[in-house]
């Protein structure tokens, strides 16, 4: 074990030496290295000193009583006390060794890896009522400030926080850790935070792993369709077939299972293919649906596999300029009917069209504010859509009102009461 220590020894494990700020990580990584050398006990007290053994009792030839340890006694003394001894050395080595120069004037003449570990404890892990109470406080009222942290620096501070009341005694149940977490994030994360608590099994890591996807989210890191939009976040009711996993392409007929053998694309058959059958295709203003006129989705985009991967059939996109409610998600429809002729759909890029080609109804569960309600809405299948889109026109033309202001983003809201919030994502509502 000399031998293995002198040639990696704990720089091996890229530990950082100890300062002011960093004891908890160091102790730890500390504890894992000397109790992998099983040099742990000793440091921590529990393997002690040797010590000198019990003397037998003589009486001299003047009648006075003395005290002789055994010749067997004493040679396994003195063994037990070389090996104790190397070891004490060892541990000193390492801990000395991962100390920073500020740090060792702490511990400056002390040679017993016990003492010395002992020391730094007392000096930066200080155990007593007043500083519990201290670090409990800190951990239960801990806040992101968005002007300064990023999410994933806020998380780290709070499981660090953590970690310190652990490491004072206290035992920190999972409910209360979820809590912690879905209070110290501010209000901007408000509809992500509805969404966790809403679900029936919510673990610590389904909370830390959805606050870091709003991040990104929120802060243009996400793909985007038409430079930025505005997506009201929901768990979208399936329909009603049985045939449904709650995913998308989990309907048999949706537009993974759809595959011309004409043109060789999917989301369409051979007896619906506008190439095969060019009399299918619509007319621009021909009347393909319930108004009259050509359809229109200004956001819409002919779908790949990334972005389809990135928005899921959960979230939909309020659109000013679709005609319509279209979704590209067959399984979502309760209610679904085929139209007898596909209906053209123009995006808003020059000369780009997709197809609608069925029409139904979807229930979403919307949030608004710590309510979740219902809404369904009646929306065109399409399957080549890169996302479901929600048209502000034919929200308008049920009731509804869409309130815009710059901090609190789009609000759905009828009769004067919300009926939903949306999530801005990218730069643009």
């Amino acid at each position: 074990m000399d031998d293995e220590w002198n040639t990696t020894g704990s720089s091996t494990y890229h530990v950082d030496k100890l300062t002011e700020t960093n004891y908890h990580s160091w102790a730890q990584q500390l504890r894992w290295i000397l109790d992998e050398r099983d040099l742990w006990e000793l440091v921590e007290g529990t393997e002690k000193k040797p010590e000198p053994p019990v003397v037998v009792a003589r009486t001299s030839t003047t009648g006075e009583q003395t005290g002789v340890p055994t010749t067997q006694a004493t040679t396994e003394y003195q063994e037990q006390l070389a090996a104790w001894m190397k070891k004490a050395k060892k541990a000193r080595s390492i801990i000395g060794s991962s100390i920073s120069a500020s740090t060792m004037v702490y511990i400056e003449g002390i040679d017993n890896p016990t003492e010395i570990w002992q020391i730094l404890s007392e000096r930066f892990n200080p155990i007593t009522k007043t500083t519990l109470l201290q670090v409990i406080k800190e951990f239960m009222t801990a806040k992101m400030d968005e002007a300064v942290d990023t999410m994933e620096a806020h998380l780290q501070r709070v499981q660090r926080l953590k970690r310190r009341v652990e490491e004072q005694g206290e035992k920190i149940s999972e409910n209360v850790y979820n809590s912690i977490l879905l209070n110290s994030v501010p209000e901007t994360y408000n509809i992500a935070v509805n969404i966790l608590e809403s679900q029936e099994q919510l673990t610590p890591s389904i909370i830390i792993n959805r606050l870091l996807e709003e991040s990104r989210k929120l802060n243009g890191g996400a793909t985007e369709s038409s430079g930025g939009k505005t997506a009201m976040l929901s768990n979208t009711k399936p329909g009603k077939s049985g045939k449904t996993t709650g995913k998308k392409g989990g309907f048999k007929g949706g537009k993974k299972d759809l595959h011309c053998r004409f043109c060789d694309k999917d989301g369409h058959e051979e007896d619906r293919c506008w190439a095969k059958h060019p009399e299918l295709r619509p007319k621009k203003g021909e009347n393909g649906g319930k108004r009259g006129d050509a359809k229109f989705a200004m956001a819409a985009r002919k779908s790949n596999p990334i972005s389809r991967s990135i928005t899921g059939d959960e979230e939909w996109y309020v659109d000013s300029g679709a005609s319509d409610h279209f979704s590209p998600y067959k399984h979502l429809f309760e209610t679904y009917t085929d139209l007898e002729k596909p209906i053209e759909v123009f995006t808003s890029k020059e000369g780009t069209t997709t197809q609608g080609i069925g029409k139904g109804k979807i229930t979403l569960n919307v949030i608004a504010g710590s309510r979740i309600n219902e809404v369904t809405v009646d929306a065109i299948y399409a399957p080549d859509m890169d996302s479901n889109l929600l048209s502000v026109p034919t929200l308008l033309e049920k009731g509804y009102e869409i309130s815009m202001k710059p901090k609190s983003g789009v609000k759905i809201l009828k009769d004067g009461v919300l009926v939903a919030d949306t999530l801005k994502e990218g730069t643009l509502f």
